[in-house]
């Protein structure tokens, strides 16, 4: 039997039945009670993005039509939250809200109350808390509000960024006077930074002066080198000429690499730059050199780098592939330096060595006979004793003949003046005498091979 034919007569009369109309109809009017549903809940949705918007622009005694907003990037709430205090202290800011109450472009969030968190500067803990300011400098006046998000799985993107938000005529301006406030107010810029678990700045603790180390003539010129390469800067970007350098001090502890970190991190902070010292062995490298990029140029410390970098056969710390990613620059970040220090480098995977990740390798050996005689005169000097040179010399013949370091010799200084002071006297040649007797810290008794 053959299937009827259908026409385009008999399509139409089945459309136009009167069940079929009655369906249509009926799925219409269920599509206009949905779309005017969906309509009122992007209506109300928008109304509280205007709420939040209203709120923030009658803050200026603007319209929302008239503000204007940028984000600025702190690296860290902590250091966020310090920049804010600076300027309330300094009477540029009158805090609005002591709610925390954060923006996340949209909508006026708050996600939780006031926290507060603490930032360590030179021995001292500083109590911090994020606040919406009202900031009036350089002739402009401008909102700055803490990035936040009512979505916790959004919060990382926010953490430490600020918004700025202003009268959209006075971009131009805002951004000057922002620059400015950074320049005189921000925590970080030309300091020396521990960077661990916690941000913390720290003050350099030098001995002797950067110009007193003692050290081999080519580390002493690799050091000049870099604080020239900080001191000009701004002729280096200009020839394109990559600012980026990875340099390894190698040595048996006590031979001085700390002290050398110290002086060159000195030099640099008179030379405008920033020095980061990376305190944690686990930590996303990656973060790590985003963020220091805010306050280029900088010099990155890796203290103990056999603990962050060791071979897979020892016990360190295994080599992930962005940290060696990041000693490589292949993050594009210029304008940083890496210096690292270790005790062991035959212990150091070969692939975070290499070159293009650490461009020099330098030796940071037990001092020569005339290095340690110099080292002596500087501990002599430093720890105030009379005994003249020549005279320490000879009590100490014996001693400054070993394969000894330079820390023995402050132990040795520290020593006498410390039993000269118990019995309230001058330091003699007898205590240097005294002092120096055993086999402590020298290189045998340390469990290296004599020379």
């Amino acid at each position: 039997m053959k299937a009827k034919k259908t026409t385009a007569a008999t399509v139409t009369d089945i459309l136009k039945s009167r069940k079929n109309l009655a369906s249509m109809h009926y799925l219409i009017d269920n599509f206009k009670v949905l779309h005017k549903i969906v309509y009122a809940m992007r209506l109300q949705k928008a109304k509280k993005y205007d709420k939040g918007k209203r709120e923030i622009a009658k803050l200026l005694g603007l319209k929302t039509t008239q503000v204007e907003t940028l984000v600025e990037d702190f690296g860290a709430d902590e250091a966020r939250d310090y920049f804010v205090k600076r300027l309330i202290d300094a009477g540029l800011a009158t805090k609005l809200w002591d709610k925390y109450t954060g923006y996340d472009g949209k909508k006026v969030t708050q996600p939780y109350s006031l926290h507060q968190g603490t930032f360590k500067i030179k021995g001292e803990m500083i109590i911090v808390a994020p606040y919406t300011i009202k900031v009036k400098a350089h002739g402009v006046e401008f909102l700055m509000m803490p990035g936040s998000s009512s979505d916790y799985n959004q919060r990382d993107v926010w953490k430490g960024k600020s918004w700025i938000i202003f009268h959209k005529d006075k971009q131009i301006q805002v951004k000057q006077a922002m620059e400015k406030l950074i320049a005189d107010y921000d925590p970080i810029k030309g300091q020396v930074v521990t960077f661990g678990n916690q941000l913390e700045i720290i003050e350099l603790k030098e001995k002797f002066g950067s110009d007193q180390v003692v050290i081999s003539p080519n580390l002493k010129e690799e050091m000049d080198l870099v604080v020239g390469m900080f001191k000009n800067h701004g002729t280096l970007v200009k020839q394109n000429v990559p600012f980026k350098r990875g340099i390894l001090l190698s040595g048996v502890p006590g031979t001085g690499k700390t002290t050398v970190v110290q002086a060159l991190a000195r030099k640099i902070i008179e030379a405008g730059g920033t020095v980061f010292i990376i305190a944690a062995q686990q930590m996303n490298h990656e973060i790590v050199y985003k963020y220091v990029n805010r306050f280029k140029p900088v010099l990155m410390v890796y203290e103990d780098f056999d603990l962050m970098a060791a071979h897979r056969g020892h016990g360190g710390a295994s080599v992930g592939s962005d940290f060696l990613n990041v000693l490589e620059g292949s993050l594009g970040v210029d304008g940083v330096i890496t210096l690292a220090t270790t005790n062991v480098i035959e212990e150091l995977d070969q692939a975070a060595i290499r070159h293009g990740r650490i461009d020099k390798i330098y030796p940071v050996d037990l001092p020569s006979y005339l290095m340690k005689v110099e080292l002596l005169k500087l501990h002599l000097d430093y720890y105030k004793v009379t005994v003249h040179l020549e005279e320490a010399v000879e009590a100490l013949k014996g001693f400054l003949e070993k394969a000894i370091s330079g820390a023995a010799i402050s132990s040795i200084i520290l020593g006498a003046r410390q039993r000269a002071a118990v019995e309230g006297r001058d330091v003699t040649a007898d205590d240097l005498r005294w002092a120096a007797t055993g086999e402590r810290n020298t290189k045998e008794s340390l469990g290296f091979a004599s020379k």
